[in-house]
């Protein structure tokens, strides 16, 4: 930086595709100096505003790049722009997640491998544990097992909602169909869990399949207001899904849970909460998080879950 004026060198092997020059070729925009070696001096406007021929021309510049010895870069390409760097100094902490959505990097390769990773139940096997919990666990020490808590969390849901034999459990929002498939063994009940993830649901139904309790688990492909009236449960269980309701649909949530349970039922609710001073500021606040994870999600505070529960329905 020299007199507020910025000055950027960008390397362009690494930014164009012309890595197989085998020396370095540099691009500085606004240098504090003059060039002594200079060939030819012009100036364009910004932003470049092409006709369509030159938007077709300038899409085939890739092909011919390097033939005959001669190599186009610049900002006129789509590399190098003042901007991009900018980007670049100010905006790193934003992560990988926020370059991607930014559309500063594909993950699609010239073998479209990583994609379809993204879009498939593997990406999330890579960091979960063999139970497939997306939702939180509960540790007894930092450096215990990951599936050890995640089925200590799993036990503690079907403890507290009191199963036995007899009972018809619906559990909304079932992920990988891992309580499914625990509960059942577990007590011998009645399972139907509900997810909007066609996905997860695949998965799930072949872990079923694998031990045999089709006649005892069963998954549909529904949102929970789509559930009908007419059929009640004698549990309901919904482990780390009310994040993604919303505020201003908690009520209709709970109602529609009300709704589809038996009278004298139980109703077990495992959230992430915020505190109660906290809520209105971070629910009205932007966030990377519910811009990109959970649009239209939210971190519940505890008054705020049990208002929604005594306006709306007949739970207690």
């Amino acid at each position: 930086m020299d007199n507020d004026k910025g000055c950027i060198t960008y390397w362009l092997n690494a930014v164009q595709n012309i890595s197989e020059m085998g020396f370095p070729l540099l691009l500085t925009l606004d240098p504090p100096y003059t060039s002594e070696n200079t060939l030819v001096k012009w100036s364009i406007s910004y932003p470049i505003i092409l006709s369509v021929a030159s938007s077709k021309a300038l899409l085939e510049l890739n092909v011919i790049q390097g033939k005959r010895t001669v190599w186009f870069r610049g900002a006129y390409q789509g590399y190098c722009f003042h901007d991009d760097g900018l980007k670049i100094a100010t905006e790193a902490d934003l992560g990988l997640v926020d370059a991607y959505i930014n559309g500063d990097f594909s993950l699609i390769d010239k073998n479209e491998g990583l994609f379809n990773l993204f879009l498939s139940n593997e990406l999330f096997s890579l960091f979960l544990d063999e139970t497939m919990s997306y939702t939180c666990a509960v540790f007894k020490t930092a450096d215990e097992d990951l599936k050890r808590a995640q089925l200590r969390k799993i036990h503690m849901l079907i403890e507290k909602a009191r199963i036995n034999k007899e009972h018809h459990v619906l559990e909304i929002g079932c992920g990988w169909g891992n309580l499914a498939l625990e509960v059942v063994k577990l007590t011998g009940c009645k399972y139907t869990g509900i997810t909007l993830s066609e996905k997860q649901l695949q998965y799930a139904e072949s872990k079923v399949k694998e031990v045999d309790l089709q006649d005892r688990i069963e998954f549909i492909l529904c949102d929970y207001r789509q559930l009908p009236k007419t059929y009640k449960y004698d549990r309901i269980i919904a482990c780390g899904m009310i994040e993604s309701v919303g505020h201003e649909f908690y009520e209709e949530f709970f109602r529609c849970c009300g709704s589809v349970l038996v009278e004298n039922g139980l109703f077990v609710l495992q959230f992430i909460s915020i505190a109660d001073e906290k809520y209105d500021e971070f629910r009205l606040s932007p966030g990377f998080i519910k811009e990109y994870i959970f649009p239209g999600g939210n971190l519940a505070s505890l008054s705020r879950v049990t208002s929604g529960i005594a306006i709306a329905s007949r739970l207690r």
